[in-house]
């Protein structure tokens, strides 16, 4: 997944609620925490194997929620991000 090494990084960081660690991890490296974060977010939603695939962050990203992510991605070599989140309209509306 082109999420970076953000996504990954980061959900190996241990967080302790109200310690602020994600910030600080982001803050010693120099990188946004609110990208980070999503791409943390992102990147939980999906196994390793499949964060390893060339799949782009927006697509992965609009996919994240669906409990069958991985069947939607696997259904087709070329999405797009406009054909994902249309099948994701879609989805809701049904």
């Amino acid at each position: 997944m082109s999420l970076g090494s953000g996504g990954d990084l980061a959900i190996k960081v241990d967080t302790n609620y109200g310690e602020q660690d994600l910030q600080k991890f982001c803050q010693e490296r120099g990188w946004e925490y609110d990208t980070v974060r999503r791409q943390r977010d992102v990147a939980k939603a999906y196994p390793q194997s499949a964060r390893q695939r060339a799949l782009s962050f927006e697509l992965a990203k609009t996919f994240a929620a669906q409990p069958d992510r991985l069947d939607l991605i696997a259904s087709r070599d070329d999405w797009t991000v406009r054909q994902a989140r249309d099948a994701e309209s879609y989805r809701a509306a049904r």
